[in-house]
């Protein structure tokens, strides 16, 4: 007769992490040049729309106000946020981490709360956050450690 131990966790579809299925610095490398090329493929595209909204509407008037720092700045802000904060809470991944084979998950493996993938997104604008995965254990950068989330690999 097996014995079942009463304090053994249900077997959930969660994703089993742990640092042999972490993604590597070259995939999450990858994802980050992938990502920078369809962020700015997105960006031309909001561009390109906005311009033509404002030249039927006839309200050139707010293109200068964009070319000043401040107001330039946060534009820059919403159209990073808005690239991969929808992205990653609805799929877990960027359309980079789907060629990839890769996407984020809470340090348990579940899909990780908006708010983690909010405070991920906000940390990417910390200057060096990039080079924080030179040194880091586990492909984790300072945008992973701050939110609590990791990038696993799906393939």
């Amino acid at each position: 007769m097996e014995q079942v131990n009463a304090y053994e966790a249900p077997q959930t579809d969660l994703e089993v992490v742990d640092d042999a299925n972490l993604a590597s610095q070259g995939k999450r490398f990858g994802t980050l040049i992938l990502d920078t090329i369809f962020y700015l493929i997105y960006s031309v595209i909001i561009g390109v729309i906005l311009g033509i909204v404002l030249a039927m509407t006839d309200n050139m008037a707010f293109l200068e106000v964009l070319a000043k720092p401040i107001p330039n700045f946060l534009f820059g802000i919403f159209l990073v946020t808005s690239y991969y904060i929808p992205q990653e809470v609805l799929w877990g991944r960027t359309v980079a981490k789907m060629i990839l084979g890769t996407k984020v998950v809470d340090e348990e493996g579940n899909k990780p709360k908006a708010s983690a993938i909010i405070i991920r997104t906000f940390a990417r604008f910390i200057p060096f956050e990039a080079f924080s995965f030179l040194y880091a254990d586990g492909a984790k950068g300072w945008h992973d450690r701050f939110s609590k989330t990791k990038v696993i690999s799906t393939k």
